[in-house]
């Protein structure tokens, strides 16, 4: 059962990044909303997006946190990785799906492409890691 410790270990590393560095930017999108947005877009943006958000990052927040429970136990709990794999790739389909339909201009996309590879990155990460180990229990029973 080496590789499924191996799995295992992947899983709490992914995770671990993920709830540090997805925390650190929703911390700082909370408390310095105008900061971060100038940095991410490079230009000044609305009150009504400012507070939009603000929201988002507190919702990415506890998703962070989620990720770091997940990432201290010795073994992340298959249920609590599922529900980081749904929650990134819903974020990273939900803006493919608006360009798609032309409902988004590729212009106001482009700032957050750094933050969708990274989401996206990472919940194929745990897809991957989350079959294997499926694949690896199935095998053991069998």
């Amino acid at each position: 059962m080496k590789s499924l410790e191996t799995l295992q270990r992947v899983q709490r590393v992914t995770l671990a990044i993920y709830g540090a560095i997805a925390g650190a930017l929703s911390l700082l999108t909370v408390l310095l909303p105008n900061w971060v947005a100038h940095l991410v877009t490079g230009r000044a943006v609305a009150n009504a997006a400012i507070l939009y958000s603000q929201r988002e990052a507190g919702a990415r927040l506890g998703l962070a946190m989620v990720a770091l429970i997940a990432a201290w136990m010795p073994r992340p709990p298959r249920a609590l990785v599922w529900a980081m794999f749904a929650a990134l790739a819903a974020g990273v389909i939900g803006p493919i799906l608006s360009k798609l339909a032309i409902a988004l201009p590729l212009a106001d996309l482009q700032p957050f492409n750094k933050l969708l590879v990274f989401d996206g990155a990472v919940a194929l990460v745990l897809l991957v890691t989350q079959e294997l180990r499926a694949a690896i229990v199935r095998k053991a029973r069998a």
